[in-house]
């Protein structure tokens, strides 16, 4: 159910003699995925692909996804590390606060996209050396 004050608030106490507007969201998604460990390795993804469709806001009605995919590594001297992969689009939180002036009737779509590898040296001991890089990035 979303709510939200037909002037653009989105708190539930609207003020005096401004109406209250709300709708109901229904949400399909199909998910998949896998986990396979090869050896000292393991590759794993899944994907989830969601239709958001609002009942009287229909310029709200949205398709999401999310893709994520890694692969976990080591070798037999105690090197190991990581390597993954995201992609989400979905859509965007209007507001931080309930005191926001944005009209919940614009569809504001976010995608993310994350990389991410580290890497680490050195197994059960007092001295292990871990290094790690992450790009991120966000359009609307």
């Amino acid at each position: 159910m979303l709510r939200s004050c037909d002037n653009g608030a989105t708190d539930l106490g609207c003020p005096a003699g401004v109406p209250k507007i709300a709708d109901t969201i229904s949400t399909t998604s199909l998910l998949a995925g896998f986990d396979q460990p090869i050896s000292r390795q393991r590759l794993h993804a899944d994907a989830t692909l969601s239709a958001n469709r609002y009942k009287n806001h229909s310029e709200l009605n949205n398709n999401g996804y999310s893709l994520k995919a890694g692969w976990d590594w080591a070798t037999i001297e105690h090197l190991s590390g990581t390597l993954s992969a995201e992609l989400n689009r979905q859509i965007a939180q209007y507001s931080l606060s309930s005191d926001t002036t944005t009209a919940l009737t614009d569809l504001n779509v976010e995608t993310n996209r994350l990389i991410s590898a580290t890497a680490a040296l050195g197994g059960v001991t007092k001295l292990t050396f871990e290094g790690g890089l992450t790009h991120r990035s966000v359009d609307y």
